[in-house]
């Protein structure tokens, strides 16, 4: 399949036309006449588009999609160009207008992220995050990239939820984006002023400005703030301030499974009717998103470790699920990192966690202070709470009972994968009675848990019958546990189409990556995504891959893709794997045509 992109300058109109590796094969331009109509503009637009594709000697069924990037604000969901500084565009639907000359599927954006985009996909920011482009022509702007995705604002998941407890407690908030989006409907819907485009004027009136870690020293709004003497806050502080205001706040931390545990805790108060206030790191379907705003003091967050952030919270209860080693280029030795989850049990009156962990275990015995409740969850009797009686019924069915110190509590039904997520449900059930619920209620609310967003996420199948299903499972520990619950099930065959995930992770934790990935019976492999990092390490995909039985490293997405397209068959389980964008990969391979 082909693509046609075409950049709409001050200047210049320029069309092109690529191939699934994103190889310019040809390209045509066009002065910009600023005395035409919308329409005409739109005229010209639709016969470059033609004029690429027929001397390129592709055919219009060849050609995936048109993407058209257009200075200003441009809102893809509709269609519609809002705004252009020196074109004739304001509030025209262009792609409607293309569409009426030429059928074809069109996505529009602005062309700064669009730029952004493509340096970081196969340009001089490739493998980069964050990645800043600044485009100079006409005007100037700038597109970001942070961690395989476009930088957006106040619509971000991260910030949402923050948006909905502030706005929930008689807060004014005001925020700008560069993209439309469902949240940012969502944060108009509730009565936000949400500004396109991030300018200095924005700031105007603000009383404190809220930004996330991945806003650069550049943004227009951060220097504008600093100018006026604004206090600045940092979401992290942000999410400390706010789970000091309740009092019964508790912080979900651990190297592996925080947010399928946060978002089962949350699922068990909300059908409750135990109305929690939430900061979840996944998309809940019960709640319709990443986060809500009670009205009780039950708090319930996603505290995450990476550069000690979980330390600017602070917990009434503090439930540990685990410590690994991970974020070694932060934390350099798993033993600072015990010292970090040290430091956040002994913050909260009341400490849950996993007694069944070594590593836990000696970094909770350094927690240990007057007046401290510890109770511990795990696999032996030796625990407080532990599972008895473990059947699995075929499929994803999966029971228990649910143990206190010896006495049964309740029958838990699970309806996810995995003998880890045995362990995050009676987590989630010992966190959520620690909130007031029955362990009745906590056995409904698990039974009625289908998984948080990219969490053993099934999206569908393809089109020969094989099983299509995303995971954000990116270090070996994780594998291990997805891919063995993945064998367990009834499927013919697992493939695991991996995107490995910082330079650092793959060099330090090599042979463990090895291990975990060959449980599955086929293994892709994408190019490391480096983040935030540079390759001192000098370490590539096929260095894993070459110590992995039959597997297969590929340059792109779409590669991967085909390849799993050719080689899959009905009856197999088709699992994307990594924390950075290879959801994008799950999606290709559903839709592959």
């Amino acid at each position: 399949m082909y693509y046609i992109g075409v950049d709409v300058g001050g200047t210049n109109l320029v069309a092109g036309l690529m191939n699934e590796d994103c190889e310019i094969l040809d390209k045509a331009s066009h002065l910009v006449d600023h005395s035409q109509t919308p329409e005409q503009l739109c005229g010209e637009i639709v016969r470059l588009a033609k004029q690429v594709c027929q001397s390129g000697g592709v055919t219009k069924k060849e050609v995936k999609a048109v993407g058209i990037g257009l200075p200003g604000q441009v809102n893809n969901k509709t269609g519609v160009v809002v705004r252009t500084p020196n074109m004739p565009f304001q509030n025209t639907p262009v792609r409607q207008l293309f569409q009426q000359q030429w059928d074809m599927p069109v996505f529009l954006g602005n062309d700064a992220d669009c730029a952004a985009v493509g340096e970081y996909r196969s340009g001089a920011a490739k493998g980069c995050s964050p990645a800043v482009t600044v485009t100079l022509g006409t005007g100037i702007g700038a597109g970001m990239v942070v961690d395989g995705k476009l930088f957006t604002g106040i619509g971000g998941s991260g910030m949402f939820p923050l948006v909905q407890i502030l706005h929930g407690r008689g807060y004014t908030i005001t925020g700008s984006d560069n993209n439309e989006s469902d949240i940012v409907n969502l944060e108009r819907q509730m009565g936000i002023e949400v500004m396109m485009g991030q300018r200095a004027e924005n700031i105007r009136g603000a009383d404190l400005i809220l930004y996330s870690a991945a806003i650069m020293d550049t943004n227009p709004e951060l220097i504008a703030a600093r100018e006026s003497g604004l206090p600045l806050w940092e979401r992290a502080k942000m999410l400390g301030a706010v789970s000091s205001w309740y009092s019964e706040a508790l912080g979900v931390c651990g190297t592996h499974g925080k947010t399928t545990t946060t978002a089962m805790i949350v699922q068990i108060l909300y059908m409750a009717g135990l109305d929690p206030s939430a900061v979840i790191g996944g998309k809940l379907r019960t709640i319709g998103g990443y986060g809500r705003s009670g009205k009780t003091q039950r708090f319930v967050y996603e505290a995450c470790e990476f550069k000690d952030t979980f330390l600017s919270t602070h917990p009434d209860i503090a439930l540990v699920l685990n410590i690994d080693n991970d974020h070694m280029e932060y934390f350099h030795t798993v033993e600072n990192a015990m010292k970090s989850y040290t430091r956040f049990a002994q913050k909260a009156h009341t400490v849950l966690y996993n007694g069944s962990d070594e590593k836990t275990c000696r970094a909770m015995e350094e927690a240990a202070g007057e007046g401290r409740t510890f109770l511990t969850f795990g696999w032996e009797d030796t625990n407080d709470y532990y599972p008895a009686n473990l059947r699995h019924l075929g499929g994803l069915d999966r029971r228990f009972t649910l143990m206190f110190r010896g006495k049964p509590l309740t029958e838990i039904h699970l309806q996810i994968p995995g003998d880890h997520n045995i362990l995050n449900a009676i987590a989630a059930a010992v966190g959520a009675m620690q909130l007031g619920a029955t362990p009745e209620q906590a056995a409904a609310g698990l039974a009625a848990f289908t998984g948080a967003g990219r969490r053993f996420e099934v999206l569908g199948k393809t089109h020969k019958g094989a099983t299509v299903a995303d995971d954000y499972a990116h270090h070996p520990a994780e594998l291990r546990a997805t891919l063995t619950a993945a064998k367990e099930l009834d499927f013919k065959r697992v493939w695991a189409v991996f995107q490995p995930f910082t330079f650092s992770r793959t060099y330090m934790l090599l042979e463990d990556f090895v291990s975990a990935l060959s449980i599955a019976d086929r293994v892709v492999l994408s190019p490391i995504m480096g983040s935030r990092e540079v390759n001192t390490y000098h370490i590539t995909s096929e260095d894993l891959g070459s110590k992995i039985k039959d597997c297969v490293c590929l340059p792109s997405f779409q590669a991967m893709a085909d390849y799993v397209d050719r080689y899959s068959e009905s009856g197999d389980l088709i699992l994307t794997l990594g924390c950075g964008d290879v959801y994008k990969c799950a999606r290709m391979i559903l839709h592959h045509e």
